[in-house]
């Protein structure tokens, strides 16, 4: 694809020079002062409403309030924090009570979001890690292929709600997308045979970032860029050349290793074995006594995911097929990249036989997420005229999708926050709240959130049955209640704990 090559203007079938046509040359034209800031705006807009009025700021997830709660311990200067006692009770998903208590996952998404910690707004870092994201995916297309292809990618964000929803909360993916886009931008710029320096020492550090945030995607994705570049300079007779490049893009790459090692040796004593690994072995590549099969893992991690994936970012698997039709594309060995980049993380996360349960969209895929639209965007401007029709497909469906995932996972969060809002619609305080069931959709072991401090107005427990004496010896004077969600439509309960404790926790 020739990226100076002039893009007729996109009108419909009406006429070239139809009021619509006229439009959309002006839109795909127009310039970055106008296109990015505008883009970002709705996209910063969404994002924030999404968070505070959709999904009420609450971490509709385990992975989510494991990250926040090594957050605000990372923001208080420490790895961890002393188990509570006792610590059984106060067992959490995603985080280790084994007298030290953390989160499981590597440090690098939890430093990141210590920040907004520390600023009181640690919802707003994924947001602006969205946006910043936006602008490397405007960069890249302006730098490796046109204008028009730079706006045409910004223009399919608009309102996409698996931008949106992954963007509003405290997943690491926004995160490590960031990262994988920043690497990238300058993988591309390096490419070319004279370029040195600078791009390659980003290039490790961008590297570096996306291991110590989400290490096992980073792996997959840029161990066959990697292998892709060397291949790139044996064949032009530059290795030579090639390997102090990688050097610099080395050291940067490797003190950050170096960080994530000592991560793990504070934590669990070696620094081969993460926390994620000491919390549960079995939660790993290929089968284990808790995997899936390799049959459901094809049905789920292939077939399934690559159907949602079309949905969630419109059209988005099944631009690739005219890709490979197009020719200046297919010949173009920055848009080989790019789709490189989203067959390694498919094909990487089809081994890992586990459901990722709570998702926004097909969220073990989202790092490819830039590399998709920026492959859409160049097939969306080799069709010229019809590619109006597309934007304007794509943007229906946008904002469809938006809709119905707003409506959903806004019941979603109202039935997982009814143990919650039931204790301060009571004005319940000094309390102890048994958990004897889940609320709505959530287990009971996913809702013992009581901080870093276990000092809060109401604690919320699991129901241990005999031994709940022991935590009401520790904690004298507080009332104690038990929590119970009934199913088929009753009302949930909270019943002071010795007038008439219900039984079976669910």
């Amino acid at each position: 694809m020739d990226p100076d090559r002039p893009l007729p203007d996109p009108a419909p079938p009406g006429g070239p020079g139809s009021a619509l046509g006229r439009l959309g040359g002006r839109l795909l034209r127009a310039d970055a002062r106008i296109a990015l800031p505008c883009v970002i705006a709705v996209h910063l807009g969404l994002t924030l409403f999404t968070h505070a009025v959709t999904l009420r700021g609450f971490p509709n997830s385990g992975d989510e309030y494991a990250y926040l709660l090594s957050a605000r311990i990372f923001a208080e200067g420490r790895l961890s924090v002393p188990s509570p006692d006792p610590r059984e009770f106060f067992d959490v998903v995603h985080v280790l009570n084994d007298g030290k208590f953390y989160g499981k996952y590597p440090p690098g998404w939890p430093l990141l979001l210590a920040a907004g910690v520390l600023l009181g707004a640690p919802f707003a870092v994924n947001a602006v890690l969205g946006a910043l994201t936006l602008a490397v995916m405007y960069g890249i297309a302006r730098r490796n292929f046109s204008r028009e292809v730079a706006n045409l990618s910004l223009y399919l964000t608009l309102g996409n709600p698996y931008l949106v929803f992954t963007s509003a909360y405290y997943f690491s993916h926004p995160a490590c997308l960031f990262f994988v886009s920043v690497f990238l931008y300058f993988y591309l710029e390096a490419l070319e045979p004279s370029v040195r320096g600078t791009p390659y020492v980003m290039m490790g550090l961008a590297a570096g970032g996306a291991f110590l945030t989400r290490p096992y995607t980073a792996v997959v994705i840029l161990s066959p860029l990697a292998v892709y570049r060397v291949y790139r300079a044996i064949r032009t007779g530059g290795f030579r050349l090639l390997v102090p490049r990688l050097a610099l893009a080395g050291l940067p790459f490797l003190a950050l290793l170096g960080l994530f090692l000592l991560y793990n040796h504070a934590q669990t004593g070696s620094a081969l074995v993460q926390p994620f690994s000491r919390y549960d072995p079995n939660d790993r590549l290929g089968p284990s006594a808790t995997s899936e099969s390799w049959t459901w893992a094809f049905r789920t991690n292939v077939v399934r995911r690559l159907l949602r994936l079309g949905a969630w970012l419109p059209f988005s698997v099944f631009f690739l097929l005219p890709y490979f039709f197009q020719p200046g594309n297919r010949r173009n060995p920055k848009c080989g990249v790019l789709v490189g980049v989203f067959a390694a993380l498919l094909a990487g996360y089809s081994v890992y036989l586990f459901d990722a349960r709570n998702e926004y969209g097909p969220r073990y895929l989202y790092e490819s997420t830039v590399a998709l639209l920026l492959v859409a965007a160049c097939v969306i401007r080799e069709f010229g005229k019809g590619g109006a029709l597309i934007v304007a497909g794509v943007l229906a469906l946008n904002a469809w999708m938006f809709q119905e995932v707003s409506r959903l996972h806004a019941a979603q969060v109202r039935d997982r926050m009814r143990v919650y809002d039931l204790v301060r619609e009571r004005g319940v305080d000094q309390a102890i709240v048994f958990m004897t069931t889940g609320s709505g959709s959530m287990p009971s072991y996913d809702l013992t959130r009581n901080g870093i401090h276990f000092d809060g107005g109401v604690l919320y427990v699991k129901d241990l049955g005999r031994r709940n004496s022991e935590l009401l010896a520790v904690y004298p004077g507080r009332k104690a209640y038990c929590y119970v969600d009934h199913d088929r439509g009753r009302p949930p309960e909270l019943v002071p704990y010795f007038v008439e404790r219900p039984r079976g926790p669910r």
